[in-house]
């Protein structure tokens, strides 16, 4: 017995496909680069960083390393992040799960981590702001390609 395919269909299909992958491309490929000259500046006040994450398997101990400044500025260039300081290093937490301390050397004063921490917040601001436009002209992408396949 023969089978019969909707020719149509199978076109349709083939075009959402496409379209799908088109879409997870684009996802998958920013090129988004977040400003990190505040952090670059922060950073020439830094003896040692320290890295670690919290995403071990259950029972494992973290591992600790010690990293240079390019690894943060690498990942704060692609990605938001938080930062506290409670008296001892400043810590920069990524994706909730990473964590890179700033042991600050001895001529950062009060004054000079005020400034510091001034320069971060202005520029995790702007960092969001660029963040949001860039989601929102990520969506306004998908609205087009879906209205042309209409």
């Amino acid at each position: 017995m023969a089978k019969i395919i909707n020719l149509d269909t199978v076109k349709e299909e083939k075009q959402a496909d496409l379209f799908a992958n088109d879409m997870v491309s684009k996802a998958l490929n920013t090129d988004l680069i977040l400003s990190t000259g505040g952090l670059s500046m922060v950073l020439g006040y830094v003896d040692n960083i320290v890295y670690f994450s919290g995403d071990v398997e259950e029972g494992e101990h973290r591992r600790v390393n010690v990293c240079d400044s390019s690894q943060v500025i690498r990942a704060a260039s692609s990605q938001l992040y938080t930062y506290s300081h409670d008296g001892g290093p400043l810590r920069l937490v990524f994706d909730g799960d990473y964590f890179y301390d700033l042991y600050l050397n001895s001529i950062a004063c009060a004054e000079t981590l005020g400034r510091m921490t001034a320069l971060l917040d202005n520029e995790l601001r702007l960092n969001y702001a660029k963040t949001q436009v860039h989601s929102l002209e990520f969506r306004i992408s998908i609205l087009k390609g879906i209205s042309e396949e209409e």
